[in-house]
């Protein structure tokens, strides 16, 4: 993303206006390493090994001949002091035949451009010193402006150029992961001639940094001022935290006077910056991976070990070698950790949200993993491209706001289904209404003209037949007022987990109770074939709360939900029977096999046939609730009466 450094070819235009500039990337520099920081125990012991060989002087054995740019860290990793780079060039009447009669001399406005220069600097033009960036007043040496990535720009007094030969002096202190002239240009011209390229350097390496911080506070500002809108569970806390640690890490690659930050050196300023990234990370990763609906305790548990470990070896690091390796093997343990996780998401993906856990692999494995992985290779000095890890940060930020987008959205669609679910309950809950205290109002009904009719009109005259069928009726009562409790508390009585908070009556015990109330009233023939596993397992199910769910026996007991559905299939069809059909013998078998219900009702009476359409108000919320079970329902016509069949599957509750 640089344009191309400028030559003496480039220099002039037709007129002659603007004098040629010089390229002193070309050649080859001298670097002299002249001391470490303090603590700097590994950087002490080499640069000790280099003055004890033999030379004429401690400073020539600490000499080298280096290309630039380099990342001087890629040769002496274990470098982190004080060095200088040097070289000599002469005026461009001397250093090209193209123009003999320009030369630096003539410009009243010299000035020199530097792409990049790690980490903090002082530019000396034949000795004077023409600027600095990042330099801390001495004898505070640990405390530097971070400033490595900064542009720099230097105006030269013209009255320092000699028309013979001219040196060139950086000196350096090499403190952050790059070191030394890493990145090209070097041009010497006029300020006007250099006025563009610089413009355009500082965009490219500097300003673009810079708005992402801006960028990021917004982001920090926009997720705080959500957490008093929206739910917290939905993560905005989480983005929030996640803004907030990448906007502190960003602050690495702008210039910040920490030197006049009390007790703040800069080795404790990277450590709170590569913490903020790492809680960043974590941050999102755990947004990012409870959107998808996945398990995540295992990916949340191998995260949290390897950002504590990192952070915990980081309490322990007393210098800069050390922090630099600590912070390379601890992102190489995050991104290993990262892989694993989209491998796990991958593997498990049938159970995961399709659609974020789609947003997630293309923003994370095209966007978050390369850019961490690369940012890893600049620190174990595989390459010398840092600013390509800056822009795939800002893809990385772009990503998280598609996410909250995203997640916005679905809470439209949440909010929608919650209007959609709370309509269907209100149904719901006519339904169950109408089919259970219907049906036992009719019993009620019935019981009360068997009462009056088997008295003669006359109450009086049986008072015990009056008082078995009053306490008939008073049961019927009761039972009316159970099954309201049992309307009432059909969602209360599951918890979160969905499991049976209290005792339900199983479908065997309801068909019973059913048959004899119906036998009292001595109109009626009832014979039963209950094969219900309900009951059976209640007793069992009280002593083991967790049956084994794959098991055949777990699979074959109707769950709460389904015994409430086949309860309400099973009155309202009885109600029909007895209120419409007139019969006098009635068979009632219920079997379970091969994880089936089946429930079967035959009559003499004048029944109808009936193949499972939502008629009427009675067999539609029949066919409602048998398609609701996923099962079948009908009812023929034979010579002597009439059979129902309703046959559903069994699932184990869950």
């Amino acid at each position: 993303m640089a344009c191309a450094p400028r030559d003496a070819t480039d220099a002039a235009d037709a007129t002659g206006a603007d004098p040629a500039t010089i390229n002193l990337a070309d050649d080859d520099w001298e670097l002299t390493l002249l001391e470490c920081l303090p603590g700097e125990t590994e950087c002490s012991e080499n640069l000790e090994r280099l003055t004890q060989s033999d030379s004429d002087s401690d400073e020539a054995s600490r000499t080298y001949q280096v290309s630039i740019p380099e990342n001087l860290h890629q040769r002496f990793a274990w470098f982190h002091g004080r060095a200088v780079l040097r070289k000599s060039f002469a005026s461009l009447a001397g250093a090209t035949a193209a123009f003999p009669d320009a030369g630096l001399l003539s410009v009243s406005d010299p000035a020199l451009l530097i792409g990049g220069i790690g980490s903090v600097d002082t530019l000396r033009v034949n000795g004077v010193a023409v600027g600095s960036t990042g330099a801390a007043p001495e004898p505070q040496a640990d405390r530097f402006a971070s400033a490595w990535n900064t542009v720099r720009f230097y105006r030269i007094p013209s009255k320092l150029l000699r028309e013979s030969e001219n040196t060139i002096e950086i000196e350096f202190w090499a403190v952050n992961v790059k070191a030394g002239l890493h990145r090209g240009p070097v041009l010497i011209g006029s300020q006007s001639a250099l006025r563009s390229d610089y413009l355009w350097y500082r965009l490219i390496y500097q300003d673009v940094l810079f708005a992402q911080t801006v960028l990021l506070l917004f982001g920090l500002l926009y997720f705080l001022s959500g957490l008093r809108k929206y739910d917290r569970e939905d993560g905005f806390h989480l983005m929030a935290l996640t803004f907030f640690g990448l906007m502190i890490h960003s602050l690495y690659f702008l210039e910040l006077p920490l030197a006049l930050i009390a007790g703040l050196n800069h080795l404790l300023f990277l450590k709170v910056q590569w913490f903020a990234l790492a809680i960043a990370m974590q941050s999102a990763s755990h947004f990012q991976w409870r959107l998808t609906r996945l398990p995540r305790r295992l990916l949340d548990a191998i995260a949290a070990c390897v950002v504590a470990s990192g952070l915990i070896a980081l309490v322990f690091v007393e210098n800069y070698a050390q922090y630099y390796l600590v912070v390379a093997l601890h992102q190489s343990a995050m991104i290993l950790a990262a892989v694993h996780s989209f491998l796990y998401a991958w593997r498990y993906r049938r159970m995961a949200n399709t659609k974020h856990l789609s947003i997630v692999f293309v923003g994370g494995a095209m966007v978050a993993l390369p850019a961490f992985a690369m940012d890893a290779a600049l620190r174990f000095y595989l390459h010398n491209y840092s600013w390509v890890f800056q822009y795939t940060v800002i893809g990385n930020i772009i990503h998280f706001f598609n996410v909250s987008v995203d997640t916005l959205f679905a809470w439209k669609l949440r909010a929608e289904g919650y209007r959609k679910q709370v309509g269907e309950e209100r149904v719901r809950i006519a339904r169950e209404v109408h089919d259970t205290v219907g049906s036992h109002l009719t019993e009620i009904v019935l019981q009360s003209e068997s009462l009056q009719g088997n008295s003669g009109g006359d109450l009086e005259g049986d008072s015990q037949g009056v008082q078995e069928k009053a306490a008939i009726v008073r049961s019927l009562a009761r039972s009316s007022l159970e099954r309201i409790r049992d309307i009432v508390g059909m969602l209360s009585s599951i918890d979160k987990d969905g499991d049976q908070n209290r005792e339900v009556e199983s479908l065997e015990e309801y068909i019973r109770s059913h048959a004899d109330r119906i036998r009292n009233l001595e109109r009626y023939t009832v014979e039963l074939d209950l094969a219900d596993p309900g009951a059976q397992s209640k007793r069992e199910s009280r002593q083991d709360a967790q049956p084994a769910r794959n098991s055949k026996t777990a699979s074959a007991v109707p769950s709460f939900e389904q015994t409430m559905h086949l309860k309400r299939i099973y009155a309202e069809w009885m109600s029909n029977v007895l209120r419409h059909s007139r019969p006098r013998d009635l068979r009632i078998a219920l079997v379970t096999r091969a994880g089936w219900a089946s429930l079967r009702v035959v009559d003499d009476g004048t029944g109808i046939a009936w193949r499972g359409e939502r008629l009427h108000s009675g067999l539609a919320n029949i066919a409602e609730r048998v398609e609701i079970l996923g099962g079948r329902v009908r009812s023929f016509r034979f010579a002597r009466g009439n059979v129902f069949l309703c046959r559903v599957p069994l699932r184990a509750d869950s």
